[in-house]
């Protein structure tokens, strides 16, 4: 199974926002838009699911964490301590901030329907990579946060790299979707129902169409059943 590359990602989002308040002294000017990050909801298994000694409990507790870590993203979506606030213009509220010599830029709107986010860079990272107002990341949510859609874009490129979305029920399910869109790239669907129980489906990229290669399903005991479609092999655990 493929792992996740987004990880060092998040170690790059750890150390932008440890250093970005050094390299900004000046406090955030009051403006009217104040920026909130997205409320996506962080999937929780069953107790016994989590400590079942099953690889395929294991499996699916492993996916559950990939999903959950999307979040460590909405740190883009709140401007960090020292930020400088732009202007206003229209609706949208404006900051920027520097990381070494990395400057990025926050544009947030919010009405009584959507919230919106847009990161942009510019200047060079770290690593010596330079962009010109490159969007690193837009998302956006509906205003009762029951439901929103996050995109990371291929470096300096407007190729979606990644898109996760997330959707809330009034009967208290759960949907969350992550899609990787390279060419060895796979697919995530996440149900989670308001008892705990819930199902996920893991696809591969095959010739540029997502085909189902495993299904995991789960009670709110923490039982559950698997199916690998790619080596027609089923079976449970309790």
């Amino acid at each position: 199974m493929k792992k996740l590359a987004l990880i060092p990602l998040m170690i790059f989002v750890t150390l932008l926002f440890s250093c970005s308040s050094d390299d900004n002294p000046t406090e955030p000017t009051s403006q009217k838009i104040k920026p909130k990050a997205p409320t996506a909801k962080t999937i929780e298994l069953p107790e016994h699911m989590v400590q079942s000694g099953d690889p395929h409990a294991a499996m699916a507790a492993s996916w559950i964490a990939m999903a959950n870590s999307f979040t460590g993203y909405s740190q883009f979506f709140v401007p960090p301590k020292g930020a400088k606030s732009l202007p206003k213009v229209s609706d949208e509220g404006k900051y920027t901030w520097n990381v070494g010599a990395l400057a990025i830029t926050l544009i947030y709107s919010t009405d009584d329907e959507y919230s919106k986010w847009k990161v942009i860079f510019n200047g060079t990272d770290d690593e010596g990579t330079t962009y010109v107002n490159w969007v690193y990341m837009e998302a956006e949510q509906t205003a009762d946060g029951s439901s929103g859609t996050m995109l990371m874009y291929e470096e300096n490129s407007t190729d979606v790299a990644y898109k996760w979305e997330w959707n809330s029920s009034d009967n208290g399910s759960y949907n969350f979707t992550f899609l990787d869109y390279s060419d060895t790239g796979w697919k995530l669907d996440i149900h989670v129902n308001a008892d705990n129980s819930g199902e996920m489906n893991y696809y591969d990229n095959v010739d540029g169409e997502f085909v189902l290669k495993y299904k995991i399903t789960w009670n709110a005991d923490g039982s559950g059943a698997w199916w690998d479609y790619e080596n027609n092999e089923n079976g449970t655990w309790q």
